[in-house]
């Protein structure tokens, strides 16, 4: 079994840090345009070796891990649509899913199966951290199979999240960016108005030196590496207009709370919120819930192939 990331940002590097220390006995290269990433992940441990062509770093490969922003993936499988491997498994780890499942049916030929991935952690969006296999461990991996897969490429996908020490889950492509555009673009939008607010009234200097864990708060989840990107934010317009329209109205709720001086009212709501937000907060627990859908059923072929005794019991979708 072999493995290329391609893309040796934060996620991809931490990924190759999370296989091995699961198991040194895959090989993994590594691909990035930019050589210091190139030399960070060599120097961590996170890839045995890179090419600076990507073809030639992909070609042989049975299972490709994309770290990329949505806009450099359709490019990156056009490239690649002729040289990989019959049977290889794409797997990519964008933050929106539906448009990057229809990118894949465009550029990809009818050999090789792409699956959708996403890793969702705080510790990934929140700053710049540096890469980690803490970062992915435990972390959800939502997983996206379309019907055109082959059987086995969910198995692949699930034992790779599996063996980095995520935890599966399969979902469908529009569900997904569905919660995505509830749970994370509706925040960085509020953000980007607290953002535009500030910049434009006067006293900006003072507020910048003034400024508190709050605002700090805001600015990390703008400034994250895994934030989602104004291009996905567009992308998912449709699904993220009604959070936006829903949001409005609740901070016209909450003005005319502030303007009545209302207490009581002001005071439940207040309660409320952080009542939900306690259970936000990394390492609170979280409902794994028993659906998973998009996949179907995968043979132990390519668990026993990729992590032989690692790999048995990843959670594997029902078809």
């Amino acid at each position: 079994m072999r493995i290329t990331i391609v893309g040796l940002g934060v996620l991809g590097t931490s990924l190759g840090l999370g296989l091995k220390a699961a198991t040194s006995d895959i090989p993994v290269t590594g691909h990035d345009p930019d050589p210091d990433l190139v030399a960070r992940a060599k120097k961590a441990g996170a890839i045995d070796d890179s090419h600076w062509n990507l073809v030639a770093a992909c070609r042989e490969a049975d299972l490709v891990v994309l770290d990329l922003i949505p806009s450099e993936i359709e490019p990156t499988l056009t490239a690649l649509r002729e040289d990989l491997r019959d049977g290889a498994v794409v797997l990519d780890t964008a933050p929106i899913k539906a448009p990057v499942m229809e990118m894949a049916r465009r550029a990809l030929g009818p050999g090789v199966s792409f699956i959708g991935g996403h890793v969702v952690s705080p510790a990934l969006t929140l700053g710049r951290p540096e890469p980690s296999a803490e970062l992915v461990r435990g972390a959800p991996f939502v997983l996206v199979v379309p019907e055109e897969a082959r059987p086995d490429a969910a198995d692949v996908a699930a034992t790779f999240a599996t063996a980095v020490g995520a935890e599966p889950r399969f979902m469908d492509a529009l569900e997904h960016d569905g919660v995505m555009a509830a749970t994370a673009q509706l925040p960085l939008v509020m953000a980007l108005a607290v953002a535009g607010v500030l910049e434009r009234s006067e006293g900006r200097h003072d507020r910048e030196d003034l400024a508190g864990g709050e605002l700090a708060a805001l600015g990390a989840a703008l400034l994250g590496e895994r934030a989602q990107t104004a291009e996905a934010l567009l992308a998912s317009r449709e699904l993220l207009l009604p959070w936006v329209d829903d949001a409005l109205a609740e901070l016209g709720d909450l003005r005319d709370l502030l303007a009545e001086g209302d207490a009581e009212g002001w005071a439940a709501r207040y309660a409320a919120a952080r009542q939900l937000a306690g259970r936000w907060l990394p390492g609170a627990s979280e409902s794994t819930g028993g659906d998973e859908q998009g996949g179907r059923q995968a043979g132990g072929f390519w668990r026993d192939m990729l992590l032989g005794a690692l790999g048995r019991g990843p959670r594997r979708p029902r078809g």
